[in-house]
């Protein structure tokens, strides 16, 4: 999900790693397990604050990787649904997004393909999100209620950033 060092290049040059925090909390009068989050589903999006373009966090299975013009090796895995406790969730973000470009594949046809970038100076909007759990709340967690999110804008600058949101119930 855009985790790692600074080693990742943009048409050759490396990248300044950021250091982005997301952050995201139930409000405290939230019952705990009111929230659901999702092992298969992204619960941070971002967007460029000028030209609202969302940008790709990770590269998935279904993508076909620029470099090797091929798809990468994915591992079957169970999407799990889980209860967003009262210190909530939270991911650290390297800068690296993937955008679109085309590569020759084996059979020598033009193929669509992402390849990593690195994120520019700017100003970014963090749509964050978690499901209501169906089940009410509690241990379990059964995502069936309404999607609840929460915006908070960041700039990157090449410091480190901490971005938080949080959700009420």
């Amino acid at each position: 999900m855009g985790t790692g060092g600074g080693g990742t290049t943009d048409g050759g040059v490396p990248c300044a790693a950021a250091s982005i925090t997301f952050r995201l909390t139930p409000a405290p009068n939230t019952p705990e397990g009111y929230f659901c989050a999702d092992t298969c589903s992204p619960w941070v999006f971002v967007y460029n604050e000028d030209t609202e373009e969302q940008l790709v966090l990770s590269n998935d299975c279904g993508s076909i990787e620029c470099e090797t013009c091929g798809a990468p090796p994915c591992v079957d895995i169970a999407c799990l649904s889980y209860p967003v406790s009262h210190e909530g969730l939270e991911m650290a973000w390297d800068g690296t997004h993937f955008t679109g470009d085309q590569c020759i594949n084996s059979a020598s046809v033009d193929t669509y393909c992402v390849k990593p970038t690195c994120l520019p100076l700017g100003r970014y909007v963090a749509q964050m999100c978690a499901g209501i759990n169906g089940l009410g709340s509690g241990e379990q967690c059964q995502p069936g209620g309404d999607l609840r999110c929460v915006e908070a804008r960041f700039e990157h600058y090449g410091n480190a950033v901490l971005v938080e949101g949080e959700l009420d119930p």
